[in-house]
C-alpha cells in the first residue's frame, strides 16, 4: 500500500463495522495532533480514528465486533445489574468460564484443554449462579471444585480460602502424627519450620516424631550450622545453611567447570 494511502480514507468507506461519516480533521490525541475521520459502528456507537489505523485494521469496531467472537468471555450476556460494577462473585463467574472457554486465556490449559467444563445452567445464567453458590464469605475466597477431575456444577463448588484449596489438592501430603491429620503445609505452619524441611528429612529417613518434633535449629551435636550438610542431609532451612548450600553449589560447579577447561 502507497504510504500515502494510509493516511486517506472517504466518506462512507467501510472497515469491518465502521463507517466514515466525517472528512479528515485534526484533533489531539495522545498528547500530539493528529488527522483523524469520525466514525459510526453497526450497533450506533461513534469514535474518531486516525486513516492509519483503519486502513491497517487496528481498529473495526466500537468493541462490539470482539464481543460476538466464540469463545471470548464478553460473548455470554452480561445483562445482570452487577455487570456494570462487579462483584466479587460476578468476577468469579467471569473468570470460571474464561479459563474453561477461552482458548486465549493463561489457565487455559489447565482447565478448558484438559475438559473441564461449565454446566449448562451456569454457562449463560449469573443469576443461576449466584443462587446457588450464595454470596462469598469473605473477599479472600475463590470459588473450589471439590472433585478436581470434574467441572464446575452446583454439587461440585463450594467457596474456599487459598489454604483449603491447597489442601484440596491431589498433590497435597497428608501426615498422621499422634491423633492428628493435618497436610505437610499445616504441618510446617504450626511448628514454625518450612515445608521443604519436613520432605527432606523424611526422604532422608528420620522418622515422623524426629521430622515433627526438631527444631528448625539443630542441636549443636547433631550437626554443624553454616554447611551445606545441615542443609542437604538434615533439612535446616536457616538462612545461614541457605547460604552455604548455595556457595557448596557454586563451588561445585566452578570446579567442573575447570575440570573440562583442563581437559
Amino acid at each position: 500500500m502507497h504510504p500515502l494511502r494510509l493516511h486517506t480514507v472517504s466518506l462512507g468507506e467501510r472497515f469491518g463495522k465502521w463507517t466514515v461519516i466525517s472528512e479528515l480533521q485534526m484533533m489531539k490525541l495522545g498528547g500530539r495532533n493528529q488527522g483523524v475521520v469520525e466514525c459510526l459502528c453497526d450497533c450506533g456507537n461513534r469514535k474518531f480514528e486516525t486513516p492509519k489505523m483503519l486502513r491497517r485494521g487496528h481498529s473495526k469496531s466500537c468493541g462490539c465486533l470482539r464481543r460476538e467472537q466464540p469463545g471470548n468471555s464478553e460473548c455470554f450476556p452480561l445483562v445482570h445489574g452487577e455487570s456494570k460494577h462487579p462483584t466479587s462473585e460476578y468476577r468469579s463467574w467471569i473468570s470460571m468460564k474464561e479459563r474453561c472457554l477461552k482458548p486465549q486465556s493463561a489457565s487455559y490449559l489447565r482447565y478448558g484443554a484438559v475438559g473441564i467444563t461449565v454446566c449448562d445452567k451456569w454457562l449463560h445464567s449469573y443469576e443461576t449462579f449466584l443462587s446457588d453458590m450464595g454470596r462469598k464469605p469473605t473477599p479472600q475466597h475463590t470459588i473450589d471444585r471439590v472433585d478436581g477431575s470434574k467441572g464446575y456444577s452446583p454439587e461440585n463448588c463450594k467457596w474456599s480460602t487459598k489454604r483449603e484449596q491447597a489442601q484440596n489438592r491431589s498433590s497435597t501430603i497428608n501426615l498422621t502424627f499422634g491423633d492428628v491429620t493435618l497436610p505437610v503445609v499445616e504441618w510446617a505452619r504450626k511448628l514454625g519450620l518450612h515445608k521443604s524441611t519436613i520432605l527432606v528429612r523424611i526422604q532422608n529417613g528420620w522418622t515422623l516424631e524426629d521430622t515433627l518434633t526438631t527444631p528448625n535449629l539443630l542441636p549443636r551435636g547433631m550437626v554443624t550450622h553454616g554447611t551445606s550438610s545441615a542443609y542437604s542431609y538434615h533439612g535446616c532451612r536457616c538462612d545461614v545453611c541457605k547460604d552455604a548450600r548455595a556457595k557448596a553449589m557454586r563451588d561445585y560447579r566452578k570446579s567442573k567447570s575447570e575440570e573440562l577447561v583442563g581437559a
